[in-house]
């Protein structure tokens, strides 16, 4: 079973981008047409600087730093969760703290994960919300995966843990490459600015 596992890695590059969505958004917006533009560039200019208002009120506000660190601090505990289910089912010793500790941060995921989805970036971040919607939904899978994965452990249905322990594991990797998605259009409105 060792071998199935590989390094859920948390998704430390949205806090990046939130980081820069922040930081890009940080300054006073003024609502005094710039000299040389038009009417309906104005409106576009004032059009991004809401966009922005709104991507730095959900950043600091409305949750995207804080669920971010909390989808990244929980697929880490997962990961080591794993390690240690692993190793006592190699050892042939106990695994009832280890699968206990991997339940509880299971569910966290999956709470995590619904938090977040509740709480989405603005829509008006081009290219943003659906990779961002398909992120959490994947985290809540794996969460799911991960409980199952419990289950049968406990039952001694060995063959089923190991391909419920890769459905979590690529889950978690389908979540991360979403959430890189969604970081790069972060990235280019942030870049646009």
């Amino acid at each position: 079973m060792n071998s199935t596992i590989r390094t859920r890695a948390a998704p430390a590059a949205v806090l990046a981008a939130i980081g820069l969505t922040a930081a890009a958004c940080g300054g006073t917006m003024s609502s005094s047409r710039p000299a040389g533009t038009t009417p309906a560039s104005a409106a576009a200019t004032a059009t991004e600087a809401t966009c922005a208002q709104q991507a730095y009120a959900w950043a600091h506000t409305g949750g995207g730093i804080s669920d971010a660190h909390a989808i990244g601090t929980d697929t880490s505990k997962i990961s080591v969760d794993d390690g240690q289910v692993v190793a006592a089912l190699q050892a042939g010793t106990d695994t009832s703290a280890a699968l206990s500790a991997l339940t509880a941060d299971a569910s966290q995921l999956g709470a995590d994960a619904q938090t977040a989805l509740a709480n989405q970036p603005p829509a008006c971040i081009a290219g943003e919300a659906a990779p961002y919607r398909a992120a959490m939904a994947e985290y809540s899978q794996s969460s799911q995966d991960d409980l199952s994965l419990a289950t049968e452990i406990q039952s001694g249905n060995d063959a089923a843990a190991i391909g419920t322990l890769k459905a979590a594991t690529t889950a978690v990797e389908k979540g991360n490459a979403d959430l890189g998605r969604a970081t790069a259009a972060i990235n280019a409105f942030t870049g646009n600015r």
